[in-house]
Order: C-alpha cells, then sequence, then structure tokens
C-alpha cells in the first residue's frame, strides 16, 4: 500500500515538474514572437498588421476566423499580447481581435455537442447548452464594440489599471521573467540566425514561436487536467445545484487552473447530453469560463511589457463587463438562456441546421466580412 502511495506521489511530482518546464516553453514563446518582430523589420510588420485590421470589424473577424481555426482563444489571445508587447499592434487594433476570439473559441462546445447526435433528446441539451456560450458572447460583442469604438472604455481602463499595477510614469516595469527567458532567446537567436540570416531566421523565429505557443498549452491543458481532473468533475456536480453567483466563481477557478475555457465548457455540453446539467444551471459555469481563460493572457503578459498587461487587462475587463450586463438582472439572463433555446429547437428538428449555424457563424460570416472590407 505504501509503495502505491509513493508511486502516486512520484507520478504527482512528475506532473508539477513538467507543466512547469511547459509554463517555461510557454513564456519563451511569447517572448520569442515578440524577438523576431524586431529582426524581421518591426515598422513593415506593424504596417501589414494595421493593415489587416484597419477597421474594428475587421479585427473582430480575424479572431473569429483564426480562433475558430485552432480552436484555442488562449493562443490567440497569447499571440496578440505578444504582437502588442513586440510593439507590432495597437491596443486599439489589438482589442476587436479579442473580442473575436471570444466568440471563435466557442466553436469546441459545437464540436461536442455532436457527439450527442444519434440520440435527438441528448443533442438537444446538449446543442443548447453549447449555443449558449455563443449566444451570450455574441450580444457582448454586439454591445460594446461600438462602445468601444466611441469611447474606447475597454483601452483606457486597462491602461488607468496597467499604470496602477505596474508604477506611475518614470517608473519602469522589469518582469521578473525577463533574466531567466533572456539566455534562451539569446541561444535561439544566435544558433537561428546564425544558419539562415538576420530576416529569414526571423522568419524561422516567429514559425518556432506560435509552433511552440501551441503546443505548450495543449500540453498544459493535458497536465492540469491529470492534476485536477476528476475533482473538476465532482465539483461541477456537487455546485450546480447551488446559487449561480457560486457556478461564476466555480468555473473561473477551473479555467484559470487548467487554462482552456473550452474544457471547462466541453464537460459542461457533456454532462448536458447526459441530462446532469440544464441550460440554467450550465450559464453561471460559462460566465465563469470566460472570465478564467484571461489569466493566459495575463501570464503572457507577464514575459512582456506594460502594454501586453494592458491587453490581457482589457480581455478581463470585456468579459467581466459582459458578465455584468447579463447576469445581475433576471430579465436580462433571460436573453441568451431564451436565444439559445429556440437556435437549439431548429437544430433539433433538422441536425443539418446545427452545422449549418456552426459553420456560418464561424466560417462563412468571417470569410465574407473580411472580403467585404478589403
Amino acid at each position: 500500500m505504501q509503495r502505491t502511495e509513493s508511486e502516486s506521489l512520484g507520478t504527482v511530482i512528475l506532473r508539477w515538474v513538467k507543466l512547469a518546464a511547459l509554463l517555461y516553453l510557454f513564456f519563451v514563446a511569447v517572448k520569442l514572437m515578440g524577438h523576431s518582430f524586431t529582426g524581421m523589420g518591426k515598422d513593415h510588420v506593424r504596417d501589414m498588421l494595421s493593415q489587416a485590421t484597419r477597421n474594428p470589424f475587421s479585427g473582430l473577424l480575424i479572431g473569429v476566423l483564426s480562433t475558430a481555426l485552432i480552436q484555442s482563444s488562449s493562443t490567440t489571445t497569447a499571440m496578440v499580447v505578444g504582437f502588442v508587447s513586440g510593439g507590432v499592434l495597437n491596443m486599439g487594433n489589438a482589442i476587436p481581435i479579442i473580442m473575436g476570439a471570444n466568440i471563435g473559441t466557442t466553436v469546441t462546445n459545437l464540436l461536442v455537442s455532436f457527439g450527442h447526435i444519434r440520440n435527438k433528446t441528448d443533442f438537444h441539451r446538449a446543442y443548447e447548452v453549447a449555443i449558449v456560450h455563443d449566444v451570450f458572447n455574441i450580444y457582448v460583442v454586439i454591445l460594446l464594440l461600438p462602445f468601444e469604438m466611441y469611447t474606447r472604455y475597454l483601452e483606457r481602463s486597462a491602461l488607468w489599471l496597467t499604470d496602477l499595477l505596474v508604477g506611475t510614469e518614470g517608473v519602469s516595469f522589469q518582469s521578473p521573467l525577463n533574466m531567466i527567458l533572456k539566455p534562451t532567446i539569446a541561444l535561439i537567436d544566435k544558433l537561428v540566425v546564425s544558419n539562415a540570416g538576420q530576416y529569414a531566421g526571423s522568419i524561422i523565429m516567429l514559425i518556432m514561436a506560435l509552433a511552440m505557443l501551441l503546443c505548450s498549452l495543449v500540453f498544459i491543458v493535458k497536465t492540469m487536467k491529470g492534476l485536477v481532473g476528476q475533482k473538476i468533475e465532482h465539483a461541477l456536480n456537487t455546485i450546480l445545484v447551488k446559487h449561480g453567483y457560486l457556478g461564476i466563481i466555480l468555473g473561473a477557478g477551473i479555467t484559470a487552473v487548467i487554462q482552456s475555457s473550452a474544457l471547462t465548457t466541453a464537460l459542461l455540453v457533456s454532462l448536458a447530453g447526459a441530462g446532469l446539467v440544464t441550460i440554467q444551471a450550465a450559464f453561471p459555469i460559462t460566465l465563469g469560463a470566460n472570465l478564467g481563460t484571461t489569466v493566459t493572457a495575463l501570464l503572457a503578459s507577464l514575459a512582456g511589457n506594460p502594454m501586453g498587461l494592458a491587453v490581457a487587462l482589457a480581455h478581463l475587463l470585456f468579459n467581466l463587463t459582459g458578465t455584468l450586463i447579463f447576469y445581475p438582472f433576471k430579465p436580462l439572463r433571460n436573453i441568451p438562456i431564451k436565444s439559445a433555446q429556440f437556435v437549439a429547437e431548429l437544430a433539433h428538428r433538422k441536425w443539418y441546421y446545427a452545422f449549418g449555424i456552426m459553420v456560418t457563424i464561424f466560417f462563412v460570416i468571417p470569410l465574407l466580412g473580411m472580403w467585404l472590407t478589403d
């Protein structure tokens, strides 16, 4: 019995060591991304990104499409933090991309719901819990994108909070990670640039950074799931019958730990398909997952500068504002729930309606919109 416990403890320790290594890889990827832009010519890259995100709508669509393709808002927002920290994307252009990433990440939920398609009743329950995440994020974007365009509420608030957190004017922010990351970045730069040249080497380093970012996040999620996965499922089943605000806290906490809102909400969709969770109980967990997923961008900002932190805070403020608009007031809370139930009823009648809705929201509209705004 003691041997088994010892082996179990050894496995847990090994997982924590693995997690630490993956987090280091994640930070290196974010830092390397900004470093690669310097070698490519920051002004040139800035011009390309500014052209691609020349209006908020195109930035929003880029966020939706890119996140739907890679199925990770964490990756998209971490990339945006890296872009802003590297000085190649400004706050005004970054915020719509993050809004779009919030919508794009919900494609994972819909894909999970299709796993219940053989049973119409199970599929209906799973689909309405999956689609409520989409509906909520779309409503929040409809409200806050025009408001942000005219007031710069998120940008101004995030910059104000950044000043409070990192110091007043004249006080520079020194990331505690820079000392640890700098030798690795310098070694990669030396090995790559010496063999490929400055410009080509910078492109190679950017590709490396994106691959490292994606892989590290994927394995961070898997490692955290192995550490706390069973506890998550037990907590969900015991707290969902309680007050909704506890559900928000639970969803935020779980997602902050496992670094994946998709994993949290996918579990909800599976529980809903099994008849264990209603849409009313799942909705606050979904809102909490939206808040918890911003931790990835906050972590990424540790490897950057104050502007990267400002973008991460803007992401947090966006999700927090949406939650405060819809959840405290029951009539407003019912809007995304009723809308999701309506869409789910359509999908219940014909399964291909559900597929058509998914393709239209995440691919047809973004591609068409980008073409029209070109």
